[in-house]
């Protein structure tokens, strides 16, 4: 479609906040995937634009060894979290440019999955922790808890960065407000993004520990009351 001269600027080129569909807005992280198996790639993008049910704009983040592999008509699977849910979808990009910066310009998929990440309420809270990844351990603020899992945050800033993938195993140890004893509770990481500052971890806890996630239950359902019975 050309461009009507009958049209101010800004309603020609006006751009969506909020893909109604996918949820999903313009600077929302991407995690991209192409190839099966042993060939598999993954690499990381932010949504620069799009048209929802038309088309999507990635700014990719991408290694030489991945420059061959985005031609037209290939897939790639695309996942990202928005609004405490996950989507994932294949696309077929449709072309790409390299300067000035990488993007490809994805076909709007056909075929949208979402499922909630989150099983129980979250409250705020701002707990101390230790993050224990293999051998290393990391200084971290929890920023809020439920009885299933909680939100990590790492200074990404002078530290030495910590790598992790979906799926992976790692240990959390903390106190909570008004419990005596330490909470130590194994974790698996859910999802997990990254910028300059910072890098904010989602995790599923290990329900082997008992006495962890009652004293993480008492806490929660505690604030969850006092909120409810607080007037304004």
């Amino acid at each position: 479609m050309g461009f009507d001269p009958g049209k101010s600027t800004a309603e020609e080129f006006e751009a969506p906040l909020l893909d109604p569909l996918l949820k999903m807005a313009v600077g929302s992280r991407l995690k991209l995937e192409h190839g099966l198996k042993d060939q598999k790639i993954r690499f990381t993008g932010v949504l620069a634009g799009m048209t929802p049910g038309e088309y999507l704009i990635v700014r990719v983040f991408a290694t030489h060894e991945l420059l061959g592999r985005l031609s037209e008509g290939e897939s790639l699977f695309v996942s990202f979290i928005s609004e405490g849910n996950a989507y994932a979808f294949t696309a077929t990009i449709s072309s790409s440019i390299i300067k000035p910066a990488l993007m490809i310009f994805l076909d709007y998929p056909d075929i949208i999955k979402s499922w909630k990440i989150r099983k129980a309420p979250r409250v705020p809270c701002g707990f101390s922790a230790t993050v224990k990844a293999g051998r290393g351990e990391y200084r971290a603020i929890i920023v809020n808890i439920s009885e299933g899992g909680c939100k990590v945050c790492l200074d990404n800033v002078g530290a030495d960065p910590l790598a992790l993938d979906i799926g992976q195993r790692i240990s959390l140890c903390f106190y909570i407000a008004e419990a005596a004893r330490a909470q130590e509770i194994d974790s698996m990481v859910k999802y997990f993004s990254r910028d300059s500052e910072f890098l904010e971890i989602g995790v599923e806890f290990d329900r082997e520990n008992s006495v962890a996630l009652s004293d993480i239950k008492r806490y929660v359902s505690g604030v969850i009351h006092t909120i409810g019975s607080s007037s304004f």
